[in-house]
């Protein structure tokens, strides 16, 4: 568990500091950031999960509960926002494939029409 707050606090820091920048457009590199980001949701379910057992036991004040809990929730809605953002990217992406297709696909019908009036002609 230790190991894994470890992680997703260098994922944090790197992304904070990036600004949640990805290098590459490439889908390989999208998923790879996509799943990153929900290991860092998945971590701070669990570790707010283990701050509100501990809280229940008594084990954690609740001055400290409270920031820590912020802290945490923090950090999984930017990660959400993140995946929002990357959300919309690919839907424009794919808009935009479609309006390609779509353009493509009516040029080529009116390369026909041509060559169907040139052929009427000769």
């Amino acid at each position: 568990m230790t190991l894994l707050v470890v992680v997703v606090a260098l994922l944090l820091l790197y992304w904070t500091i990036t600004g949640f920048t990805v290098a590459s457009d490439s889908p390989e590199a999208i998923r790879s950031e996509e799943k990153a980001l929900h290991a860092i949701v998945d971590a701070a379910v669990n570790e707010i999960r283990d701050l509100d057992a501990d809280q229940d036991a008594g084990k954690i004040s609740p001055e400290d509960y409270r920031v820590a809990r912020e802290r945490v929730e923090r950090r999984a809605a930017r990660a959400l926002m993140r995946l929002e953002q990357l959300a919309d990217g690919n839907e424009a992406r794919k808009e935009g494939r479609k309006e390609r297709r779509e353009k493509g696909k009516k040029l080529k019908k009116k390369r026909k029409g041509k060559g169907k009036e040139r052929n009427e002609k000769d």
